[in-house]
């Protein structure tokens, strides 16, 4: 799917710093997804990662992690670009890390970054109540420079 996003999605708080050794999306989207559960609802946070093509494989890492809680007014550091993107919304939140890395190559694969080539996509986690997390993957196909 492709989503026309029209403004960057800002984030106030970067999470994580220092603290996650491993680069796997697995690790860091289980620590997001605990740090959410003890969040309030309307918390937005985004996992910046980064897909390198070989000729059999596409390999995830994640950079680091920012989120923005409702109400802080802080001025952004990091945002998801603004600009046409892939899209895709899971339709359950996985449980665990280890469930999502599928979907995370499947998405990436639909991509077809060329081989020895690197992009951008995000694991956006948005706490839409107090039991709901929903979960999206997006990376950049044409940016829109402000």
């Amino acid at each position: 799917m492709i989503l026309h996003l029209q403004q960057p999605l800002p984030y106030k708080t970067k999470v994580f710093t220092d603290r996650l050794p491993e680069e796997s999306c697995a690790v860091w989207y289980d620590h997001m997804l605990k740090l959410l559960d003890a969040a309030e609802p309307e918390t937005d946070a985004c996992l910046f990662c980064e897909a390198t093509a070989s000729d059999e494989v596409i390999r995830g890492t994640c950079l680091h992690a920012a989120c923005s809680i409702p109400g802080d007014d802080s001025k952004s550091i990091e945002a998801e670009v603004a600009g046409t993107l892939g899209f895709f919304q899971l339709p359950i939140t996985p449980a665990e890390g280890r469930f999502l890395e599928p979907i995370i190559g499947q998405f990436l694969a639909a991509l077809g970054i060329a081989s020895g080539k690197s992009v951008p996509f995000y694991i956006r986690m948005y706490k839409e109540s107090r039991c709901e997390t929903v979960v999206q993957l997006l990376s950049p196909i044409r940016t829109t420079r402000e």
